[in-house]
């Protein structure tokens, strides 16, 4: 879950403090657009990611039904033959599967959280990247007018 860390941390930085500690503020803008751009790709990347691990985490839930519900026929089966002993062990072969079923179903929605957590931030990413590219120049300007002013500042005392 690091990259969902790094996302977030992306998303919530701030633009204007990072242009205040700027030396070249065109080309660290640039570097910045460059590295958000970066993480946005990998967002995407851990979002398919994680989104085919859901999905195998939902084959997984899928398999376990079917296992429960073979144990419940045979132990169906077995008591119709009479066979209280093999009834009993397809019984309690139906319980394992159950809680393998129960476990199953919980890490399935754990990974949906995941995912829909993940898509959620990258989203707020992309956003968070046009912003800052539609912005471009005029954080440009912001920056270079705020080192003007601190080295004006600065020369005059």
């Amino acid at each position: 879950m690091g990259i969902l860390g790094r996302i977030n941390r992306v998303i919530k930085s701030n633009v204007n403090e990072l242009l205040d500690k700027m030396t070249d503020p065109a080309k660290e803008v640039d570097l910045l657009i460059v590295e958000m751009e970066q993480g946005l790709r990998q967002a995407k990347e851990e979002v398919i990611s994680a989104t085919a691990d859901g999905k195998r985490a939902q084959m997984r839930v899928d398999e376990s039904v079917r296992e429960a519900e073979r144990w419940q026929t045979r132990a169906e089966q077995a008591v119709r033959a009479g066979d209280d002993a093999l009834a009993r062990e397809a019984l309690e072969r139906k319980m394992g599967a159950d809680q393998d079923l129960e476990q199953a179903r919980a890490a399935a929605a754990q990974q949906a959280g995941y995912v829909d957590e993940l898509k959620s931030s990258l989203k707020q990413l992309e956003a968070r990247l046009k912003d800052v590219q539609a912005r471009k120049e005029t954080l440009k300007q912001r920056a270079r007018a705020a080192k003007q002013g601190n080295a004006g500042g600065l020369s005059g005392t």
